[in-house]
């Protein structure tokens, strides 16, 4: 309820300050029980939609919103969280205008679409009548990021990984055959306190992690000191073409914990979440 009102930049929202139009949802982030709070931790995810020129006409526009997003962020105080539909300028506004680096470190590739494996250029690529993106068409930093964050004082960054949604998910930009990549961000991240629960909660438009109510928790183990390896991404629309993109991204995690069982660093994750903007409605 919170993140879509402030992600759409709901009037009812902006004609009052941030703090007192959100403190009124925290009831949907109470503490964690006594008995969990220094070992759970919280993974959220948000997909805050690219800047439309239409919301710039309605009053809607990135700069109206983004306050109100920072606010979010802090009420919520998650542990990791996964962004769709970031371009780079907002995950900066964010950082460093809103000072959220203070706490938070970041990694996520440009979902760019330049050339696919087929070395076709964008313009050949896509649906026919689809428009050409206009977030992904310039510099190498614009366009959706799929970016995940993660609270510095709980985390170490171990190593990131990045790969495609297509069948050649090692060649940036790649998709099936639509008119912008389909890049998927995971990061693996030492639990510097360890711990036993993890609080799960989801941002945007749809409930994207498999639980129905966000007032609902769940909890996993959680090994004191363990791995956890967090992918965010965006599904494509299309559920066909979704399906197709599922196994890529199954397999690929299943590809990475390979990669680190056999380099002998012990660096497997405990536990992995997939967050992100899957496209589908609860009774799909």
């Amino acid at each position: 309820h919170w993140t879509e009102d402030a992600m759409r930049g709901n009037h009812s929202l902006l004609d009052q300050s941030p703090v007192s139009s959100l403190e009124r949802e925290r009831g949907l982030f109470p503490p964690f029980p006594l008995a969990a709070r220094r070992s759970a931790f919280r993974v959220a995810s948000w997909n805050l939609r690219v800047p439309f020129p239409e919301d710039e006409a309605s009053g809607n526009s990135w700069l109206t919103r983004r306050p109100y997003v920072a606010h979010a962020v802090r009420l919520a105080k998650p542990d990791i969280l996964g962004l769709q539909e970031d371009c780079y300028f907002m995950n900066e506004d964010l950082l460093t205008g809103f000072s959220l680096s203070e706490e938070y470190d970041r990694y996520g590739l440009f979902n760019r679409n330049g050339e696919d494996g087929k070395k076709r250029h964008r313009e050949e690529r896509g649906r026919k009548g689809w428009p050409e993106n206009v977030f992904t068409k310039d510099g190498m930093r614009d366009g959706e990021h799929n970016s995940v964050w993660w609270r510095r004082s709980r985390f170490e960054l171990i190593h990131n990984d990045t790969f495609w949604l297509s069948d050649q998910p090692q060649i940036p930009g790649t998709s099936f055959d639509e008119a912008t990549g389909r890049v998927v961000n995971c990061v693996l991240l030492k639990d510097k306190l360890g711990g036993r629960a993890v609080d799960l909660e989801t941002g945007g438009e749809k409930r994207h992690i498999a639980k129905r109510d966000l007032r609902k928790r769940r909890q996993h183990s959680q090994k004191p000191g363990g791995l956890v390896r967090l992918c965010s991404t965006h599904l494509p629309s299309d559920e066909s073409l979704a399906k197709k993109s599922a196994p890529v991204l199954r397999d690929e995690i299943v590809r990475l914990n390979d990669r680190d069982s056999s380099s002998g660093r012990g660096s497997i994750p405990d536990i992995t979440f997939v967050v992100g903007d899957f496209n589908s409605a609860p009774s799909s």
